[in-house]
């Protein structure tokens, strides 16, 4: 794990190379329209609704867009969050703490893409999106073994 927090937001030449690599890839999908899967629906209509995700820092930047859900679809999603928090529940202790663990890998191991989402959808410089990636795994992490 990463020592970058917001404590100590210092960044390492490796942590600019990875970081401006990803940023190059991420900055080629800006805009691009993402279609959710929704209850019952078919192709997107013409007069379908859209969420903007624009760029705090640059208002004018268009981050995405997102097909708008209906009611039906926010209701699935409810039912289905509840119907998987039980499952989880039943998995028991000693799952959970793998999942975890599968949690905090994933996220360290995906950090300057998740930093690079970051900077765009919430305006957060390199230093403070990668400060908060590493916060996220090392909370995890803490929470793990605390159950451990």
């Amino acid at each position: 794990m990463s020592e970058i927090t917001y404590t100590s937001l210092a960044l390492t030449e490796e942590d600019h190379k990875s970081y401006e690599e990803v940023l190059a890839v991420f900055e080629k999908r800006l805009g691009v329209d993402h279609l959710q899967i929704t209850v019952g629906h078919g192709p997107v209509e013409k007069d379908t609704r859209w969420l903007i995700s624009r760029n705090p820092a640059d208002p004018e930047q268009v981050v995405a867009s997102f097909v708008e859900p209906n009611f039906m679809d926010v209701e699935q999603k409810v039912i289905d969050a509840e119907r998987l928090s039980r499952d989880i529940e039943n998995l028991g202790w000693l799952k959970r703490l793998e999942i975890m663990a599968k949690t905090a890998e994933m996220v360290e191991k995906n950090k300057y893409e998740i930093a690079a989402i970051l900077t765009y959808e919430a305006g957060k410089t390199r230093s403070e999106a990668l400060a908060e990636v590493n916060e996220v795994v090392a909370m995890v992490e803490n929470y793990r073994q605390l159950l451990e």
